[in-house]
This record gives structure tokens, C-alpha cells and sequence, in this order.
């Protein structure tokens, strides 16, 4: 239940794009960027992929976003150029043409729109190709047309004008290889859903089309495809039950078996061999030979792949498997069977896929404000569960039971090899690789091995340094020997110590902090100071040291002047227990872990001085600090009960979750068997493994190998209801839908329930209900036999989680699909068809009795409850608000929006503000009229935000990816999530007035400073787009994220050149901080 907030905040609205999209919806191969590359150029909705392929695999070359959703991309070569340049159509008719320069920057060599004041967009959607010759680009994009653009030799185009076509209902259109006169082949559907093909030569000067060298009537009713072949100039066309070849000299075909073919691919330049994939995901070679000038048609399967949204044939064998239902992949093809498979496929490599995320759930297991996404991904047999969290996952390579580890360093032995030294309450004791390649322990004799160690290093010379309570010990590298010693005075003990990189500060219990300076010749003491407080901690670095007290404070001197540089006031009710001083990216910060896990962090300026300060909660127990160096990049490791790696991009500290349990020490190790690895002492065990690549989002597979549709969590049960189907792509359903209970951590399958024959389950929620001091689960169906248009009948079940069992309550029979369910006062409230309807629990008989309901919606999609308030989304009627009496039992109207809006989610933000998304990717933000003249006016919802996503949204949710910094200005802002069709995540935070009118100013600068690939609108972009125009289009209400974060990418100069227009370097600063701020949103 949505609780109450700031009515003035949800006006406001910040958006942005925690996860990519990464459905691939288009590809294409060639040379790009450059003669002899081979080149994969990718789409994902809006965003533009450039790869390269190389002996190691594809390498990632440039990944921009794109302002509108991409419908045609097609590669050429104009005979003037050296390399292929990159035709670009989005489906709002914007294009370019794209060029890659030697500066490794994509150049826009033309643009334009291509739309029509009149004319009926094409149902198919847009289709574009290009003559063999690069005469002519050809264009489907309205019913009864064919847009054609001349172009010259040096790719400059002429005027476009449009030819019209006897087929109002194409399938595909395709350019004929061999033909002298650019020749097209058109594959139609009649009125009697016939389908043919028809081939017509295409005459620029005239502008009109004439009949082609050939036709065929009557294909097969389930031809999709059309695949022109450079042999006799014919085509290749691609049914459900038959493929048939056709030219001016001959046919052929053959028959297969009954299937829906996606995507094709051509095999080498000779125009013989095909890839063709079908809706399973199945993979086929289909060849066309020519034996004694008589064509034939011959197909063979290879194996299974994802299912596939397009193909393209690279170099060698191999095979870019693009997918937007589930993993694209990079594969090879064989001549011969794998070993140890049925396929002549070997997947190379995978590329992760979110999309379609129909539905999400935010779990927040610790309870600390920072949720995970466990996300129903894929469509049929690639259906998996996606666990999306912010972190960065450890991969374990070996791990030893071992309790009581106080501390653990990493001391190289030579170039391949490195020592474990680990700390024990009274002992120490020395790791090291054995003659087999195993861990195991080893005898120094230069360590001292019946002290606790409290602090070892390296030293510049080939020496190390191993503190204890009583000495410091300079040892040789080989750890032979002990090279010098300086001991505590008596009745005195170090209690902490750091090192830079020959020096050495140790802190004694008697509140003194001594310097040396170390080497493999001795110790020479630099610097001392007597304290008044209780040390609590100590750092060492280059030119400062900073000193923890019990007393709240962090003291810090100059290195080598010994002079006092500040006294800093923690401000906090516990004292510091770990401190560092840390560089990263030129600039230097301290960080001080304090010891009920929060984190406090200052900017050190050019006098050591500290500035800025912030704080962020990790945990809750004591945060241990500890500098390391990773694949050759310095992070921070804050060791607690919520592991947490610090590190920085384009100048600012980034936090990154490690995604393991409580974490006490950490150490990098450098041995041969376990290159680039680290150490992580736990409570009871020391792992060794290696951190994934830093990144925002960490991703999670759970393989389900059905289509999952809808998903709830369980808090008291710490269990998770997925509902699947093994129907899909419109087949059969005699089955009926499945529910499967998991566990919320391990995602294993503890139960299933079967659903009845031709039942689809369509909603699930974890629900409280009067008089109950458990949760149930209850779920919404359907009865969708294929005699019904419609579903006549429903079901609404509740389950009670017993034992790791799904444990059936209750259930009640209703008179139509239940689409939504959610709770109002502990009673059940469920969409069903046309109307929402509200039951009572009634514990003794343990049913649902109906009470109260509406009716007069079109179909009742989705359902929030804010208070007493319910905010419905139709399926055709918008937003519809209404209200609960609870004095008279009756469910009222409210306010409603009387725009024709086609929704797909929406959620009440606050009892004033509404948020909703549309099938037009669109999403906007209504308020009830509070002030209207009369009841009709106040009874209307008012659109106060609208903003263009691009993409469909399917769910909305409240919640968050990450832990808030509690000083920050977005401490307390709220945020929702969404998931999207193309595997998208984003984050909807609502700001003050305040923020948004810098944000707003801002946002105005950047869309005149930072232009769009092709250029291409950024504000046509983000304005709201509708067959029901409601006035002015443009985008109000919300903060494009995505646009303003680039101006965290640019370097301070630059940043001030560009927002110089926002007055003074205060006003900048403080924008630029704001943004930096909301970054960390995610």
C-alpha cells in the first residue's frame, strides 16, 4: 500500500536507465570501420552497438544511445567509399546515414524524416532495403506505398517520392540480386488471406514501378520470408509448411515440417547456403543447387540456439545468434557433430539478455533499504528468472574451514608467487603454494609465529615488515631471516599500525603514534606524538597521516613536516575504527569506518584539508578498511557485515556491494595457480576466488525453461510464487498454467501446483486478510478455451505456505479473467474483466465472500491501493481513480482521465499523483482537479507529466536498488522501478520544486550542447506520442537522467565551457552535484 507523501514531489519527476536494453532487435554485418574489419553492428531498441571480431571474439567498440527506437538498419557501399557506412530508419521516420571516422566517431553523413502527412502505416511494420547496386534505398512504411530515395555514387541522395503498390498488405519486400533495373519482389496477403508474390521493376526516372520478370500465385498461407539468391536472380520463399524457390528460368521446393521461421542468414558470398531459424530456436542449413540446370532445395538441421530475432553469418563459422526472448550468442558451426552432442552447434560465448521483463518483484532480504529485482525474463523455453542486484559478484575458486582469522596479507615471494601470512589470537601463521599447486602451510623462519600479527607490508626494498604487539620485524623477501627489529618499551603495545612505502606508523596503548622509516639496513624513528585520547586507529600515505581517537575525532599530520594539519569532529556517536587515506583518479579522499557500519567520506584538497562531507550506512557491524589493487586498478574494500567495494569513475566514489555475507579482511594473492585473485576471510572459512568485472547491476540466471508470467514475494516465508506456462507465440495451452514455490535465496523449487486444463494464471500477490496473522498467496486465473474470444470464467486461490508446501485455503469461481489483485483493509480486491470487485475473508469457513464492486471499464489491468483509494488501469480507458466508503460499503468513482489511453502499468504515487505507462512507450503523471468549477471538472484527472521512454513498460514497483547516502539531498527522495519489453530497468525519483527547476534549466543547456547520433531531436524525442494528441506533445514533468549524466563523462573544463549559461561556478557545482548525486541512484 502506497503510503502518503509530498503532493509537490510527484509532480516532479527524475528519470533514468539503471540497466540498458538488451533485446537485440536488429543486426547486420560488414566492414565499418574499415576495409578489411568484419564488423557486427547491433540495435537494442534505442541504442546502437559497433563490434569488431578478432581471434579473441568480438570486441565491443562504441554502444551509444540512439533518440528513437531503431526499425531499419542496413549496411552498404556507395562505389566511392572504401568501407560500408550505416543506414539508420527509428519508427518515427527520422534517418541517417552513418560513418565511421579514423578519430573512432560515428560521422552523420545524411539525415532527414521520411513521414507522410498521409497514408495508414504499415501493419508489418517498417521495412528497408538496399539495391545490390547502391542506387536506391526502398522503404514499406505506409499501406500502398513503396518510398523510394535515389543516391549517387558518393552516397548524396535526391528527393524520396513514393510509388504506389497494388498490395495493401505486405509481408516482406526484397531487393533481386542479379537483376540490370533494380527489381523488387513483394510478398502480399490478399482479402481471402491468400499470399503471393510478385516481382516489379523499379524506374527512377519515371518514378513508377512495371511488372517484373516473374510472379507466383498462391504460396503457402504461412510464408514470411523472402531470400534473394544471386543464383539466376530468383528468391527464395520461406512458408510454414513449404519452401519454394522461384526465378525467370525454373522453381523448386520442398516440403517441412510444420514451424514459424524468424530470421535468415546468407553463408558465403555464392548465394547457395542459408541459416534458418524458427520460432523454437531451432537451427537449419537450407542449400539451393544446381545440378544438370536443374534447381533443388535441400535442408538440414544443426542444432538449437536461443530463439532468435536475427542472424548474421560473421567469418570462419562463425554465428551471431541475436535474441529478444532470451541469451543472444556468439556460436560456431561445425562440419561434424560436437563430441558429446546431437548438434553441429558449439556456443562460443553469450551475451545476457533481461528482455522481456513482463513481470518483477524488489526484494529486500536485509531489510536495510536496498532492494533486489528478481525479474520473469525470456519468452518459452529461454523463460528464466533474472536476480538483479547492485554488487559485484565473487567467484570462489577454493575455499578452507578456518575460524578466528584476525587479519590476512598478501607478501610476494618472487614475480609468480606470493605468501598468505594470517593472524590468530596469539599465533601467526604463513600460507604458501606447495610443490603440487596446493595451499598449504609453510614454515618462515624470519616470522614470528607465536605473536598475533597486527600489520604486515611490502617494502620498496626486497624486505617486508611484520608488525606484532610487542616489535616491528624487518624480514628478508625469501622470509629466511630477520634483517632488523625495533621493540615496544616495556609495559607498552602497539595496537594498530600502517605503512606507506617506507615508512611505518604504529599506535601504542600508552596514546602514542610513532614514525619510521624502514629498509632491509633497520629502523629509524621520524616522528612521535603524544596523544591525550585513546588511539583507536591509524593510516599511513604518502604526505599525510591520519590518526583515529576514541573521543570522536580523526587527527591528521603532513608527511615529512610532522606538523598538524587539522583536528576533524566525526560528528557521530561512535568513534572511528578503521581510517584510510585513498587516491583515486588524481584525487584523494579519507574514508573513516565507523563502528556501527556506517562510512563517512571528505575531499582532501591540494593543503591536506578536508572538505565535503558524506556519509553512507553499509551495515551494521564495524567497517573494516583495506586499499588493494585489482587487474591493475586501486579499489577500497570496506570489510562488515555488508561487503562493500569503493572505487571511482569520471571522478567520483562509486559503491559497489560485494554480493557475499559478512566479509572480516581481505588481501589481494599473487600465486601462478591463481592469477588476479583475492582472499576473503570470513567468519568461519578463508576463500579464495576472483571479483567480477565492477559494474552497477550484477546479474543472475535461474533457468526455468518455461514462460514465466507473474511473480510474488512471501517476507514471512521467505518464499517466492512464480506462476509459468509452456504456452506461447499463440500455441496451445491444454495443460493449463503451473505455479512453483522457490526459495527466496537459493531460488530452488521447494513445490508446484498444477492449474486445470486451458487455465492461465494472470495475477499473483502475498496478501493479509482480517482476522489472519499470516500471509497467503493468492492468485488470479483464467479459463481460456479456444472456443471462448474471451474468457467467460476465472478463479481467484489462496495458498498458505506450509512447510515449504503450497497449502490450498481457499478458492472462489468468478465470471471472468482475474487480471489484478491487491489488498484495501485487509480485505482482497481483484479486477475481474470489466469491473473490480472486493471480498471479505471470513476465517471461520475459510472463504472469500463478495461484498462491494464497480463496474463500466473496458478490462481491468492492473490495480493499486493507496489508502482508500484505487487506481485502475484500462486496457483502453486510461486512469481511473476511485474511492472506498467504508460507512456505506461501496466503491465510488473518484476521478478519471477522458483520454483514450491504452495502458500497460501503472501506480498510485501518493493520493494526489498517479503515474501511469502506455502502449505508445509512453508514460505520464495525472493529479485529480481539485480546483475545478464544478463536480464534472473536479471529478477529472489532470496530465501534469508526460515523458517518452521508448520502450513498454510492464510493471511498475516501488523500491530501490541501492542504500541512500543519509547526508545526501536524495536522502529521502522516493523511487519506483520498472522493467520493460527490451530488458530495460529504470528508476523514477520524485524531487522538490527546487531541485527540479536547476535540474530542468539544466537539461535545457545540455540538449543544446550535446547532440544526438544523426542528428536526431533530443526534445522530439522525449515528447509524448499518441494516436489521441492531448495539445502540446512536449515532454513536462520529468528530468531526462540519461541526458544529463553525459556531463559527468566530461573533464571540469569542459563542464564549465558547456554550463557557463547556468551562472556563477556555485550554481554549476551545485547542479553538477545534484546529478552525481542522483547517479548513485543506481
Amino acid at each position: 500500500m502506497a503510503e502518503e507523501k509530498d503532493a509537490i514531489s510527484c509532480a516532479y519527476n527524475y528519470i533514468l536507465t539503471a540497466h540498458k536494453p538488451t533485446s537485440v532487435t536488429q543486426s547486420a554485418v560488414g566492414s565499418f570501420t574499415g576495409s578489411s574489419d568484419v564488423n557486427l553492428i547491433v540495435a537494442k531498441s534505442s541504442r546502437l552497438e559497433i563490434h569488431r571480431l578478432t581471434e579473441e571474439g568480438l570486441q565491443g567498440l562504441i554502444d551509444v544511445p540512439l533518440y528513437g527506437r531503431i526499425s531499419v538498419l542496413e549496411l552498404f557501399r556507395p562505389e566511392t567509399f572504401e568501407k560500408d557506412v550505416l543506414f539508420i530508419l527509428t519508427e518515427r521516420y527520422k534517418f541517417c546515414v552513418l560513418e565511421y571516422t579514423k578519430s573512432g566517431e560515428l560521422q552523420t553523413l545524411a539525415n532527414g524524416d521520411l513521414s507522410d502527412k498521409i497514408g495508414r502505416p504499415s501493419e508489418s511494420g517498417h521495412i528497408g532495403i538496399i539495391d545490390k547496386k547502391c542506387s536506391m534505398i526502398g522503404l514499406h512504411l505506409y499501406d500502398g506505398f513503396f518510398k523510394v530515395i535515389p543516391m549517387d555514387r558518393a552516397a548524396k541522395f535526391d528527393q524520396a517520392f513514393n510509388i504506389r503498390l497494388d498490395e495493401l498488405k505486405v509481408i516482406d519486400i526484397k531487393f533481386l540480386d542479379s537483376a540490370d533495373v533494380p527489381t523488387i519482389a513483394v510478398l502480399s496477403e490478399d482479402t481471402k488471406e491468400q499470399r503471393h508474390v510478385r516481382t516489379y521493376k523499379v524506374l527512377i526516372d519515371s518514378k513508377e514501378i512495371e511488372q517484373g520478370p516473374w510472379m507466383e500465385n498462391n504460396v503457402d498461407r504461412g510464408s514470411s520470408l523472402l531470400i534473394p539468391t544471386s543464383m539466376n536472380g530468383g528468391c527464395i520463399i520461406v512458408g510454414e509448411n513449404k519452401i519454394q524457390y522461384k526465378s525467370s528460368d525454373g522453381s523448386a521446393s520442398i516440403t517441412i515440417a510444420p514451424t514459424l521461421m524468424k530470421t535468415y542468414a546468407q553463408l558465403g558470398a555464392d548465394g547457395s547456403r542459408f541459416l534458418l531459424s524458427d520460432y523454437l530456436g531451432n537451427l537449419f542449413l537450407l542449400v539451393l543447387e544446381n545440378k544438370d540446370n536443374m534447381m533443388n532445395l535441400r535442408m538440414e538441421k544443426l542444432g538449437e540456439t536461443s530463439i532468435p530475432s536475427s542472424l548474421c553469418y560473421l567469418d570462419s563459422g562463425i554465428v551471431f545468434v541475436g535474441s529478444s526472448m532470451g541469451d543472444s550468442s556468439l556460436i560456431k558451426l561445425h562440419a561434424d557433430k560436437v563430441e558429446g552432442s546431437n548438434s553441429f552447434v558449439e556456443q562460443i560465448d553469450t551475451m545476457p539478455n533481461l528482455g522481456p521483463i513482463v513481470d518483477f518483484s524488489v526484494i529486500d532480504l536485509d531489510r536495510q533499504g536496498q532492494g533486489q529485482i528478481v525479474a520473469c525474463s525470456g519468452g518459452g523455453m529461454n523463460g528464466s528468472l533474472r536476480v538483479i542486484r547492485n554488487g559485484i559478484g565473487f567467484n570462489q575458486q577454493a575455499s578452507i574451514e578456518l575460524s578466528g582469522v584476525k587479519g590476512v596479507w598478501n607478501i610476494p615471494r618472487d614475480v609468480d608467487d606470493s605468501y598468505m601470512i594470517l593472524s590468530f589470537i596469539g599465533e601467526t601463521r604463513v600460507l604458501g603454494m606447495n610443490m603440487e599447486e596446493e595451499l598449504d602451510e609453510i614454515e618462515l623462519n624470519g616470522v614470528d609465529i607465536v605473536s598475533t600479527t597486527v600489520y604486515c607490508s611490502n617494502l620498496e626494498t626486497k624486505a617486508f615488515t611484520q608488525v606484532t604487539p610487542s616489535e616491528i620485524r624487518v624480514i628478508s623477501q625469501d622470509g629466511s631471516s630477520l634483517l632488523a627489529a625495533w621493540a615496544v618499551p616495556e609495559n607498552d603495545s602497539i595496537l594498530a599500525a600502517s605503512s606507506n612505502s617506507n615508512m611505518i606508523a604504529v599506535a601504542l596503548s600508552s596514546r602514542q603514534v610513532h614514525l619510521f622509516q624502514c629498509s632491509e639496513k633497520g629502523i629509524t624513528e621520524a616522528f612521535s606524538v603524544q596523544l591525550e585520547e585513546e588511539i583507536s586507529c591509524i593510516d599511513c600515505s604518502e604526505g599525510l597521516l591520519a590518526v583515529g581517537l576514541w573521543n570522536m575525532t580523526v587527527m591528521t599530520y603532513s608527511i615529512p613536516s610532522f606538523e598538524e594539519v587539522e583536528q576533524i569532529s566525526l560528528a557521530e556517536d561512535v568513534m572511528a575504527r578503521s581510517i584510510l587515506v585513498a587516491d583515486f583518479d588524481g584525487s584523494r579522499y579519507l574514508l573513516c569506518g565507523l563502528g556501527d557500519g556506517s562510512l563517512l567520506s571528505y575531499n582532501i584538497d591540494s593543503r591536506n584539508e578536508t572538505k565535503d562531507r558524506r556519509k553512507l550506512i553499509l551495515g551494521t557491524k564495524p567497517v573494516n578498511l583495506r586499499s588493494f589493487r585489482y587487474r591493475g586498478d586501486a579499489h577500497v574494500f570496506a570489510a562488515s557485515d555488508r561487503p562493500t567495494v569503493i572505487h571511482s569513475t569520471n571522478g567520483k566514489l562509486m559503491f559497489s556491494n560485494l554480493n557475499e555475507g559478512e566479509v572480516n579482511h581481505i588481501s589481494s594473492f599473487g600465486a601462478k595457480s591463481y592469477p588476479d585473485t583475492l582472499v576473503l576471510v570470513k567468519p568461519d572459512s578463508l576463500e579464495v576466488g576472483s571479483m567480477d568485472s565492477i559494474q552497477k547491476l550484477h546479474v543472475r540466471t535461474v533457468p526455468l525453461h518455461e514462460q514465466p508470467r507473474r511473480i510474488a514475494h512471501m517476507a514471512t516465508s521467505k518464499a517466492i510464487l512464480v506462476t509459468t506456462s509452456t504456452s506461447f507465440l499463440g500455441y496451445d495451452n491444454d495443460e493449463g498454467d503451473r505455479l512453483r514455490l522457490l526459495d527466496d535465496q537459493t531460488f530452488e523449487t521447494l513445490d508446484t501446483f498444477q492449474l486445470l486444463r486451458d487455465e492461465m494464471a494472470c495475477c499473483a500477490a502475498a496478501v493479509q486478510l482480517q482476522d489472519e496473522d499470516k500471509e497467503f498467496f493468492a492468485v488470479g486465473s483464467a479459463f481460456a478455451p479456444k472456443s471462448e474470444p474471451e474468457p467467460t470464467s476465472g478463479r481467484i486461490r489462496l495458498f498458505a505456505v506450509v512447510e515449504n508446501r503450497l497449502s490450498l485455503v481457499s478458492q472462489v469461481d468468478t465470471k471472468g479473467a482475474v487480471y489484478s489483485i491487491a489488498t484495501m483493509r485487509k480485505s482482497l480486491l481483484a479486477g475481474i474483466n470489466s469491473r473490480i470487485q472486493m471480498y471479505r475473508w471470513e476465517k471461520s469457513g475459510s472463504t472469500l465472500v463478495p461484498t462491494c464492486g464497480h463496474f463500466g471499464h473496458t478490462i481491468v489491468l492492473q490495480i493499486d491501493v493507496c489508502g482508500d483509494l484505487i487506481l485502475v488501469g484500462d486496457l483502453m480507458k486510461s486512469l481511473q481513480v476511485h474511492v472506498y466508503r467504508p460507512d456505506t460499503d461501496k466503491i465510488e468513482l473518484y476521478a478519471r482521465d477522458y483520454h483514450p489511453v491504452w495502458m500497460s502499468s501503472v501506480l498510485a504515487m501518493s493520493k494526489s499523483f498517479f503515474l501511469g505507462a502506455d502502449s505508445g512507450y509512453n508514460i505520464f503523471t495525472a493529479r485529480k482537479n481539485e480546483e475545478g468549477a464544478n463536480d464534472e471538472d473536479r471529478c477529472r484527472l489532470d496530465i501534469v507529466g508526460q515523458f517518452h521512454v521508448g520502450d513498454y513498460i510492464n510493471r511498475f514497483r516501488r523500491g530501490s536498488l541501492v542504500m541512500k547516502l543519509p547526508d545526501s539531498e536524495i536522502s529521502k527522495v522516493p523511487t519506483i522501478l520498472y522493467g520493460t519489453i527490451n530488458g530495460a530497468i529504470g528508476i523514477i525519483a520524485s524531487l522538490p520544486a527546487e531541485q527540479y527547476e536547476v535540474l530542468s534549466e539544466l537539461q535545457d543547456v545540455l540538449r543544446n550542447h550535446i547532440m544526438g547520433i544523426g542528428g536526431l531531436s533530443h526534445e522530439d524525442w522525449r515528447s509524448f506520442q499518441s494516436a489521441f494528441v492531448r495539445g502540446d506533445t512536449s515532454s513536462k514533468g520529468f528530468i531526462d537522467g540519461d541526458l544529463l549524466e553525459q556531463i559527468l563523462d566530461l573533464d571540469r573544463v569542459e563542464q564549465m565551457r558547456i554550463l557557463k549559461s547556468l551562472g556563477g561556478e556555485e550554481k554549476v557545482s551545485r547542479a553538477l552535484r545534484l546529478v552525481e548525486d542522483l547517479s548513485r541512484l543506481h
